[in-house]
């Protein structure tokens, strides 16, 4: 009883030492606050379809010729030219060809229903700038609108045998157009 009795107050001491928290006046910016302590959005009207944005994302996801347009829905602007820049994009691309066109060799994709499902909250949105800033090293990111979307494809294999899937993505508009977050919004925040 004694020895449980010890572990019970141990476990209670290092659950205060972890949940004890201090505010850092920290007078550089919003980095350093949490999602959740960030202010509100001020919602902007919205200069991109996010309809068409998602429909073109569906359509190029299993093109054996979609892995340049691929990149360039997924990835800011700036980190995109870095890429071309070094050449990574063209390799990137290739490999994402190479891999469509093998999987459509043995079976007939298509695009049978695409949904919007709501818009993003603040505070996915700004887990959207974070997912940018930190997947592509890209800085300055400000995401202005964000919807998620559900995507159904139909797998038809070359016996008949058919298949669905459906995969869910975030259609964010930056300062530059419309990009894609191959997740569903509940990653972001």
């Amino acid at each position: 009883m004694k020895k449980l009795f010890a572990i019970l107050i141990a476990c209670m001491a290092l659950t205060a030492a972890f949940c004890s928290c201090s505010k850092k006046d920290d007078k550089s910016g919003d980095s350093s606050l949490s999602s959740a302590e960030k202010p509100p959005r001020v919602r902007t009207e919205s200069k991109i379809s996010p309809d068409d944005t998602a429909k073109e994302f569906a359509d190029i996801l299993y093109s054996p010729n979609g892995g340049e347009k691929y990149y360039a829905l997924i990835t800011p602007e700036q980190a995109l030219k870095q890429l071309e820049a070094s050449g990574e994009l063209n390799g990137k691309a290739e490999h994402f060809n190479s891999n469509r066109s093998d999987m459509i060799a043995e079976t007939s994709i298509s695009v049978s229903d695409i949904r919007a499902l709501g818009e993003l909250s603040d505070i996915q949105l700004y887990g959207a700038e974070e997912y940018f800033s930190s997947k592509f090293n890209a800085a300055n990111v400000q995401a202005n609108n964000g919807y998620e979307y559900k995507i159904q494809f139909e797998f038809t294999k070359a016996n008949g045998e058919s298949e669905t899937q459906t995969r869910k993505i975030c259609v964010i508009e930056l300062e530059e157009g419309g990009k894609i977050i191959p997740a569903e919004a509940d990653t972001l925040g």
